[in-house]
C-alpha cells in the first residue's frame, strides 16, 4: 500500500472512531439530562442498544426520551453505516492491494531477461544490489525471512519469498533466462548446494559465489562456481593493492564503480567479423574507445596487453577497458547480426 493511501485509510478509521465515540457520549449524556430518575447505567444500556441497531430496549422511555432516541436511531444508524464501511473497504482495500500487488510483481518476474538472481540479502547480497541498481542492471533477490522482504520492498527490488535451495523457486526467478547468479549465503554448504541446483537448470550461467573458508573454494568450483569470493582472503587481498599496488586499485575502482568506464570480458566467438585479423586491423581504439589489456587463449593461457599484430582466433576472449557503452559499438562493428552483448 503506498503512503498517501495508507495514511489516508488510517485517517478515516481514526475518524471512524472518534465519530462512534462521540455519538455513544451524546447519548449517554442526552438521556441523563432528559431524565431525572434515569441511571447513568441504563443511559448507557438505551444508548449501546441504539447505535448497535440491536433495538432491545426494554425499558419505559418518557416521551421527549423518545424523540431523542428517534434522533439518536437515524443518527446512529448512519455512523454505523459509515464506520462499517470505513473498516469493510480498509480490509477489503489492503486485501486487493495485497492481491494485486503480488501478481505485479509476479508478472514483473515473468519477463526477466537476462538478469542477475541474487541469493541472500545480507550484508553481501543488499551491497550487490545496491551496485547492481545504481548500474541498470535487472536482478531478482530471494530469500526466505519476511523481515527482509520487507526491507528489499522498502527500496524497490524484486523479490521472491523462498528457498534459493528448492529448484521451484530458482525457477520462479528465471534461472533458465538469467544471465548470472550470486549466491551470498552465510553458510558454505548452501551456497554449493543453490549453485549445484542452479548449475543443473542453466549450464549457461555465470554463477558467483561467497565463501568463508577457503577450503570450500574447490567444492565450489566443482559443483560450478565461475568465481568464487572468499570473503577474508579477497579483503586481505584488496588491502594488499592498495597498499603496494594503489595505482592499479585506483584503475579498477574506476572501471568497476565509475560513470566513465568499464572493463569487459569479450569472447571473440561472438565476434566473427573480428576472427582471424590483427588488434592492428581491428582499430578498437577508434572503433568502440576500447583498449585491449589482456587477452585469454582456449588452453587458459594469458597474454597481458598483447601486441598490435596479435592475430584473433574465435575460441580467443578479450579484456577491454574503454568507456560505458563502447561495448555496444563493439557488437555493431564486428558482431553478427542479431548477436548484441549480455
Amino acid at each position: 500500500m503506498s503512503g498517501i493511501a495508507a495514511s489516508n485509510t488510517r485517517n478515516k478509521i481514526i475518524f471512524s472512531i472518534m465519530l462512534l465515540i462521540a455519538m455513544f457520549v451524546i447519548g449517554v449524556f442526552g438521556f441523563t439530562m432528559l431524565s431525572d430518575t434515569r441511571t447513568f447505567g441504563e443511559a448507557t444500556w438505551i444508548t449501546v442498544n441504539i447505535l448497535s441497531t440491536v433495538g432491545s430496549i426494554n425499558l419505559e422511555l418518557e416521551p421527549n426520551e423518545q424523540i431523542w432516541a428517534s434522533i439518536l436511531m437515524g443518527l446512529g444508524v448512519l455512523t454505523v453505516f459509515y464506520v462499517g464501511g470505513n473498516l469493510v473497504a480498509f480490509i477489503v482495500d489492503g486485501e486487493l492491494r495485497h492481491m494485486f500487488g503480488r501478481r505485479h510483481l509476479e508478472k514483473q518476474i515473468n519477463h526477466l531477461k537476462n538478469h542477475v538472481i541474487v541469493c541472500g540479502f545480507g550484508r553481501m547480497g543488499e551491497a550487490l544490489c545496491d551496485r547492481l541498481h545504481e548500474q541498470g542492471h535487472h536482478f531478482v533477490v530471494i530469500d526466505p525471512d519476511g523481515d527482509t522482504k520487507q526491507r528489499v520492498d522498502a527500496k524497490g527490488y524484486l523479490i521472491i519469498q523462498g528457498d534459493a535451495m528448492v529448484e521451484q523457486t530458482l525457477n520462479e526467478a528465471q534461472v533458465h533466462r538469467a544471465v548470472g547468479l550470486a549466491t551470498c549465503l552465510h553458510s558454505d554448504a548452501d551456497n554449493v548446494f543453490v549453485t549445484l541446483t542452479a548449475r543443473e537448470l542453466n549450464d549457461d550461467l555465470i554463477i558467483i559465489s561467497r565463501s568463508e573458508n577457503k577450503e570450500t573454494e574447490t567444492k565450489l568450483k566443482r559443483a560450478g562456481v565461475s568465481r568464487v569470493i572468499c570473503t577474508p582472503e579477497h579483503s586481505a587481498n584488496k588491502a594488499m593493492q592498495m597498499l603496494l599496488h594503489p595505482a592499479v586499485e585506483e584503475l579498477v575502482e574506476l572501471a568497476v564503480s565509475g560513470d566513465d568506464l568499464e572493463v569487459t570480458k569479450v569472447q571473440l566467438v561472438q565476434l566473427p567479423k573480428a576472427c582471424g585479423k590483427t588488434l592492428r586491423q581491428l582499430a578498437l581504439p577508434n572503433v568502440s574507445g576500447h583498449i585491449v589489456v589482456a587477452m585469454v587463449q582456449p588452453d587458459g593461457s594469458r597474454t597481458f596487453n598483447p601486441p598490435p599484430d596479435t592475430a584473433l582466433n574465435a575460441g580467443d576472449e578479450l579484456i577491454v577497458i574503454g568507456p560505458i557503452g563502447g561495448t555496444t559499438k563493439l557488437f555493431d562493428a564486428f558482431g553478427a547480426e542479431g548477436v548484441h552483448l549480455v
